[in-house]
């Protein structure tokens, strides 16, 4: 449903909940790769034939803590999450891209 693109947004939307959950708030990616499957096909009614497929998003995060020479180039999470980060925090983690 996400596309390729929505999937590795909901993957980094994850990530800053967990290092909030962790008692942190910086954090760098250390590990990202997404991929794309086509799954399976059907005939269409039409004489047509459609594809589905799955994406995935793989991604190694490294929570950096206060005092590392990375801090400067580290994320906030809060900040990735926005002005309502509590609210997203508190909801937990989203089931689809919708």
């Amino acid at each position: 449903m996400c596309g390729a693109k929505g999937t590795r947004e909901i993957a980094f939307r994850e990530a800053a909940i967990e290092v909030i959950k962790r008692g942190a708030d910086r954090f760098i990616v250390v590990g990202d790769q997404s991929r794309s499957e086509i799954t399976g096909g059907m005939f269409t009614t039409y004489g047509g034939f459609d594809t589905y497929g799955t994406n995935t998003q793989d991604m190694v995060i490294q929570i950096i803590q206060k005092g590392d020479p990375r801090m400067k180039d580290a994320l906030s999470a809060r900040q990735t999450l926005g002005p309502d980060w509590q609210a997203i925090v508190a909801k937990g983690s989203a089931d689809s891209c919708l």
